[in-house]
């Protein structure tokens, strides 16, 4: 290998070994610059009317943070000449926002299909924060929720430069519990646990959603029972299938459903706010309840249609 990209890649490795996971967190680092409790909040990568990218950084500190050549890129083997440095002067707040748009050759130009971002220090031999992200939605921002914690959402209506609580509650309103089968004998089974119990969510809205770091529950005591897992996406107007197997792995719960009865939630990243709950009773094999017509405040039993339109 060539002894420069192999330093290059050393370098980035080593960078990578000590990266923070969320704001808050802790770690041991080599460089001499004291690493701030300042993140990756927020970004858009793809708008569809040709506006500028944007990274929006959150001080989830007590304290201000003074910026001030701090180094921004997508690529640390990157020349440094390609990077972004953090004018004079820059601080940030505690509990604010600050915003950098790809205009007047600042920050520079993220990749829509998706790639990495790092936040450096002023040495550049710590990486503050991190963040990978894949293919973005025209106009819908990608960000964490709720601010400075680690779990990353999507977002239908961006936030630049503002907490991202309040465009959160998009994915509560527009996704559901829109269908639900406990007593599964012959309808819709999986090659890792046959035919299972299952849950089935529904996008009202036209966007598509990233649902990884919500969670579905059966308990109202333990409403963050199972996470669902980062990178989990819900088509507008579109059907997400959930077996409720007790399986542990990719869209399958860690809990089963009872034929006698109980309840389903929807939460958000939170752990708390309940956006969607469903309480049902002694139910029968293969007949499901759900919402006629889909994502309506109608419940009815129905025919089982796992992943696809209701039908009485």
């Amino acid at each position: 290998m060539n002894p420069r990209r192999t330093s290059k890649f050393l370098l980035a490795v080593g960078l990578l070994s000590s990266v923070l996971v969320s704001c808050m967190r802790e770690t041991p680092t080599r460089s001499s610059f004291e690493v701030p409790p300042v993140c990756i909040n927020e970004f858009l990568a793809k708008s569809a009317h040709g506006a500028p990218d944007w990274v929006e950084l959150y001080n989830a500190g007590l304290d201000t943070v003074d910026l001030t050549g701090y180094w921004m890129t997508d690529d640390l083997t990157k020349p440094v000449s390609e990077w972004f440095e953090i004018p004079d002067e820059t601080r940030i707040l505690p509990g604010r926002f600050l915003l950098f748009r790809k205009k007047n050759k600042t920050l520079f130009r993220l990749k829509s299909g998706g790639e990495q971002l790092f936040l450096l220090t002023p040495d550049r031999k710590q990486v503050v924060d991190q963040h990978t992200f894949f293919e973005q939605t025209p106009d819908v921002s990608e960000g964490r929720y709720p601010d400075g914690g680690p779990n990353w959402v999507r977002f239908g209506k961006p936030t630049p430069g503002q907490s991202n609580a309040g465009s959160a509650t998009s994915a509560c309103e527009n996704v559901v519990i829109n269908e639900v089968l406990a007593v599964n004998q012959h309808s819709g089974s999986n090659p890792l646990s046959g035919f299972a119990d299952w849950v089935e969510l529904y996008n009202r809205s036209d966007l598509e959603i990233e649902l990884g770091g919500f969670y579905l529950s059966d308990d109202p005591a333990h409403p963050a029972k199972w996470k669902i897992p980062g990178g989990t996406r819900i088509p507008g107007k579109g059907f997400l299938l959930f077996w409720a197997d007790g399986k542990k792995t990719g869209l399958h719960t860690n809990f089963k459903l009872s034929g006698s009865g109980e309840s389903v939630l929807f939460v958000a990243p939170d752990g708390h706010t309940v956006c969607d709950r469903v309480d049902f009773g002694e139910q029968k094999a293969d007949v499901s309840i759900g919402r006629l017509p889909d994502g309506s405040a109608t419940w009815k039993t129905l025919t089982p249609t796992p992943g696809e339109p209701n039908k009485p």
